[in-house]
């Protein structure tokens, strides 16, 4: 018969793990999308409209990596 201890040592990621990285690519998405769009709208003027979407792109990219480190770190301290 298992029990709960020796099932949770078969996963690679346990349920709080999956919790983070889901949380963390919902908001990193977010703020990547404001982000790329903002800089698209804003640049658009200056540069035009393909160079503006692929700066938007380029910035909501970043966006989304750096917020992603950010927010699995802090979540990843709070849950410990």
């Amino acid at each position: 018969m298992d029990d709960g201890a020796t099932n949770h040592d078969r996963y690679l990621l346990t349920q709080r793990d999956l919790l983070i990285l889901v949380i963390t690519l919902i908001v990193g998405l977010l703020a990547a999308v404001v982000t790329g769009l903002t800089t698209a709208v804003q640049t658009n003027p200056a540069l035009g409209f393909g160079p503006s979407i692929a700066l938007g792109v380029a910035c909501g990219v970043v966006t989304l990596v750096m917020t992603g480190l950010v927010v699995a770190n802090r979540l990843h301290r709070l849950v410990q």
